[in-house]
């Protein structure tokens, strides 16, 4: 079981908490008696495996721009926000709007401020990034039951675009070396994990480690939504086979008497609907859910 919390505040008191992360020189933090305590919590305390490269600080996820940033962001159905900070420097930024899911001003002014991360030049023959193409699903994830179909509503497309760019849905990346790559239109790094075969067995970027789907489990859903569609229709077209027949024994009086199990069919089928609707109710509970750990400075 994982924590899934969330942080709702204004706009000042986010501020007085950032101001307190990043305190001028020569001043205490009022966050700790120490200053040493507040320096190794914003010190890296994960890295992407098998490098040296900074993943995580402690609940803040290191984010390379021109400068490297600690942050952490959040969304609810109808708000976003950002919280970005520079240690070395002191200045951070808090973003917030009334949008789900917004990234021009959380992630697209954040990138403006910060710069862009420009990586150092790797001198080596790079990998096509074909090797990296797949489908990938987050680790993080309901194994079991209901739940697990959300996850499945958003798996990770990689595609190849040319030698050394690819594709996350679109969204395009450049490979700065071997199998590491950063995103051209906004911050952000992916690595891919590889075993000892050189078989890829894990996409992990600051926020999330991915998985690759292979073989069955890749058209689960595909498959699952089929079995379900036909389900329904099946279903409703014979509820509705069944009304029309009822409607016309009643209105034509017809004198022979329906089969004798007709009664039981109909209840089958409305029980049917019954399951039917209370799944999409449940489907769409599951999916405005925040099944994630996330920080949410909200302006009230």
């Amino acid at each position: 079981m994982y924590p899934a919390g969330g942080a709702v505040s204004t706009t000042a008191d986010a501020a007085k908490f950032m101001a307190a992360l990043i305190p001028p020189a020569g001043s205490k933090s009022p966050l700790f008696q120490s200053n040493a305590t507040l320096e190794e919590m914003l010190r890296p305390s994960l890295a992407y495996e098998g490098t040296d490269v900074p993943r995580m600080a402690h609940g803040f996820f290191v984010n390379e721009h021109a400068v490297q940033t600690l942050e952490h962001g959040g969304n609810t159905l109808a708000f976003s926000s950002n919280f970005v900070i520079d240690p070395v420097s002191g200045f951070g930024i808090i973003v917030m709007t009334n949008q789900k899911n917004e990234g021009q001003y959380c992630q697209g002014l954040v990138d403006r401020v910060f710069g862009t991360y420009t990586p150092e030049a790797y001198s080596g023959e790079l990998p096509d990034s074909s090797e990296v193409e797949g489908t990938y699903i987050r680790a993080r994830r309901v194994i079991h039951g209901f739940g697990k179909m959300i996850e499945y509503l958003n798996l990770a497309y990689i595609e190849p675009v040319n030698k050394r760019v690819s594709s996350w849905n679109g969204d395009p990346s450049n490979q700065f070396a071997p199998y590491a790559y950063t995103k051209i239109h906004t911050s952000g790094i992916d690595y891919f994990i590889r075993d000892d075969q050189g078989k890829i067995i894990k996409l992990s970027n600051m926020y999330a480690d991915y998985l690759p789907l292979t073989g069955f489990s890749a058209q689960s859903i595909g498959i699952s939504l089929i079995v379900l569609g036909l389900g329904a229709f099946i279903t409703l077209f014979t509820l509705i086979n069944q009304c029309i027949r009822w409607l016309i024994r009643h209105f034509m009086r017809v004198k022979k008497p329906a089969p004798g199990l007709d009664k039981y069919y109909m209840w089958v089928n409305i029980a049917g609907l019954i399951y039917l609707l209370n799944n999409t109710i449940m489907f769409f509970r599951a999916m405005n859910t925040q099944p994630t750990p996330d920080c949410m400075f909200i302006l009230h």
